[in-house]
């Protein structure tokens, strides 16, 4: 890390928070919904045409007794149930595994891009306050950093088609039992993949908060600075109550601030949905007394 000569400090105030970047977050969840649309058309296609060349067997076998049909699925013959899961299954494997390859790369993807927009967000927030501009360098914390945030997303991405499977099997099973037709299970499909794709984007968002604070969170250590200032958001009428409180408060990074609704310390971005951030506090550019008493305030935390 360089750093070149400083200017006059403008202000007195904390520097301005490194904010998730909204653009990263829409982005990274366009990726991962793309690949479930891709994967729902396929699955659709090939179940729609496997229920066609048993529909003549799931007519037969919707007559059946209750207790007849039981007796069938047990022992797991030549049912149309059990073809259409053996069809869902073969495709759910491939499927499984395209994104189980795709995943590191778009978890490295997210990292890479988040790492430039907290790096940025930070050297602009501590040239606010102190006129210093700092160039960051590769450090064993930040590559850590990075190496979590790419296994965590990783994991979430393959988790996509895992909790799917898990919910077509089921709805295969009832809709063969109940005699529904393909119009239906398509309609209970679509909206299976409804689902994925909300928690796609919630994943998107709720990783672009975690990874951009812990990015933040290194490059201002790497800087020396141990303390912030929490900083409120909220686009919510869901806002926590407890955060509202918080706003403005001041705490020591390593530790976070406690939170009584959760009954401990947390950091901006922790919590789902939360997006709130802080800001740095650098008391040797504080001219006024209330700043250094906010300097002292987190240290005594």
């Amino acid at each position: 890390m360089s750093i070149r000569r400083p200017l006059p400090p403008r202000n007195t105030r904390p520097g301005k928070p490194a904010r998730p970047s909204q653009a990263i977050r829409a982005a990274y969840a366009k990726r991962l919904q793309s690949r479930l649309d891709e994967m729902r058309t396929s699955l659709l296609w090939w179940l729609g045409a496997e229920y066609k060349r048993q529909q003549a067997k799931i007519a037969a076998y919707d007559a059946l007794p209750l207790w007849r049909k039981t007796l069938r699925m047990i022992a797991r013959d030549a049912s149309p149930a059990n073809a259409m899961l053996a069809a869902l299954r073969r495709r759910m494997r491939q499927w499984t595994r395209h994104f189980g390859d795709a995943a590191a790369d778009d978890a490295k993807w997210f990292a890479s891009r988040t790492l430039g927009q907290s790096s940025a967000g930070v050297a602009a927030g501590i040239k606010g306050v102190t006129g210093i501009t700092v160039r960051f360098r590769a450090t064993r914390a930040m590559q850590n950093a990075m190496a979590s945030i790419v296994a965590e997303n990783a994991s979430l991405i393959t988790s996509l088609p895992q909790r799917l499977g898990v919910d077509l099997e089921g709805l295969i099973m009832r809709s063969v039992r109940s005699g529904r037709d393909l119009g239906q299970l398509t309609d209970d499909i679509e909206s299976r993949f409804d689902v994925a794709r909300n928690r796609a984007a919630f994943i998107a968002e709720d990783q672009n908060n975690k990874a951009t604070e812990a990015l933040t969170r290194v490059r201002y250590q790497e800087l020396g600075i141990t303390r912030v200032e929490w900083v409120h958001v909220s686009r919510s009428i869901q806002a926590r109550k407890t955060h509202e409180d918080m706003d403005g408060r001041p705490f020591l990074l390593s530790e976070g601030l406690y939170d009584p609704a959760v009954g401990r310390k947390i950091r901006p971005g922790e919590l789902p949905r939360c997006r709130c951030q802080y800001a740095p506090l650098i008391p040797a550019f504080a001219q006024t007394q209330a700043d250094l008493a906010k300097y002292e305030e987190a240290a005594n935390a």
